[in-house]
């Protein structure tokens, strides 16, 4: 099979089992990439290439996660074509990811003053949403009267996120009021905000709000999982509103959220105990 057949055979695949469309564009990428270094067809190929290809980006300097991707774009390869390879790419361990507090979220957006990009910074917070998932909101995914939206995955398969009634009203007279038909929530020159434009908002605020930590989009998602354990909301409604396929993956809030553990009541002080301490024996 000619490598462009291969390549639009993997492509199809991953669209019949809904991949996301970053992940899709992603292992394309790796995928001929490593077709175009092993210069054989696929049936040609073995584990051995694949670990050529690794051994090829290691000494090229590509970080971990880039090697990471390919090998797992090169075992879908396989798998797609019934062979498997053995190879396990180390496990890193998992840091905790930047979280702002709340006072440093509302300097955040008070240090926004256009409209339009305020209401799509508060819509990241608000949410919980990845960044991916807001620029591409358009105004029938939104339910205004029941504070909440949907993120929608193919035809039928489909994600509930929450919204806070402060935006909701912000929001619905922003776009009764905006000069624009666009279909699209937050719109822009070719459709729909870009992601640049987004992370470059982000960056301005930041550094107007003298905020010292790294903070980009994803930065709000987290830190809207780690609000929500620290009021109390169970994990498996967090897991639910960010999208996560298993607990585990909203299990790295836990550690963060330390005032969980100051603010937990003990049980024993629901007992009706004697508390003079004089009444007893030592």
């Amino acid at each position: 099979m000619e490598n462009q057949e291969t390549i639009n055979y993997i492509a199809t695949e991953m669209q019949i089992r809904n991949f996301a469309r970053v992940t899709i564009t992603s292992y394309l990428f790796h995928i001929e990439s490593f077709l175009d270094f092993s210069k054989y067809p696929i049936e040609e190929l073995t584990e051995l290439d694949v670990k050529n290809y690794l051994s090829f980006l290691y000494k090229k300097g590509k970080s971990e996660c880039y090697t990471s991707t390919a090998l797992a774009a090169c075992k879908f390869l396989f798998n797609g074509f019934g062979k498997e390879i053995s190879i396990n790419s180390s496990k890193k361990a998992i840091r905790a990811p930047v979280i702002l507090t709340l006072e440093e979220v509302e300097l955040l957006v008070n240090n926004i003053s256009n409209l339009k990009h305020r209401l799509m910074i508060e819509l990241l917070y608000s949410s919980g949403l990845r960044l991916s998932e807001v620029i591409n909101l358009k105004k029938q995914d939104i339910d205004f009267n029941e504070s909440t939206g949907v993120i929608r995955k193919g035809n039928y398969k489909k994600r509930e996120f929450i919204l806070s009634q402060k935006l909701l009203v912000k929001l619905h007279y922003y776009l009764l009021l905006r000069d624009t038909d666009s279909i699209y929530i937050f719109d822009g020159p070719n459709g729909r905000l870009s992601k640049k434009t987004v992370q470059s908002i982000i960056r301005i605020a930041a550094k107007k709000a003298s905020l010292n930590k790294r903070i980009h989009p994803h930065t709000l998602r987290h830190s809207f999982a780690a609000h929500l354990l620290e009021q109390g909301t169970d994990l498996r409604i967090i897991q639910e509103l960010l999208g996560h396929n298993q607990l585990k993956n909203a299990e790295v809030y836990v550690p963060i959220s330390n005032k969980l553990i100051k603010n937990t009541p003990n049980p024993l002080d629901s007992l009706n105990l004697d508390s003079d301490i004089e009444l007893y024996n030592f």
